[in-house]
């Protein structure tokens, strides 16, 4: 029986949208969509540090984020003028406690250091 090899996508690494850098390829952000277009079928995601332009190649996921709620997005990223993310997975975040969260990511932060 021959084993199956599994191609292995690198990991989406957390970042504000402000600390994208030109070396990330697959990105995490946690923001809340402040704008939508059917034209382009993307949103913007702010996240309080910046914005970043979200396009959903997948029509069901587009349609799903709903403008003024909390999202989290996996993606690959592209910056030219703008920061883009081409949208993997979204997440529904809006029951999530953004303060908890902070708290959480600042605790970490200042443990792995």
């Amino acid at each position: 029986m021959e084993t199956e090899e599994r191609v292995r996508r690198r990991p989406a690494v957390e970042r504000t949208i402000a600390e994208i850098e030109d070396t990330d390829f697959r990105v995490r952000v946690t923001g809340t969509v402040v704008d939508k277009s059917a034209e382009t079928q993307s949103v913007m995601l702010d996240d309080g540090t910046g914005r970043a332009v979200v396009f959903f190649p997948d029509t069901a996921q587009f349609e799903e984020a709903e403008e003024g709620r909390l999202y989290r997005v996996f993606g690959k990223v592209q910056k030219h003028e703008n920061i883009e993310i081409e949208a993997e997975l979204i997440q529904d975040m809006s029951r999530l406690d953004m303060n908890l969260f902070e708290q959480v990511k600042y605790y970490i932060e200042k443990l792995t250091r």
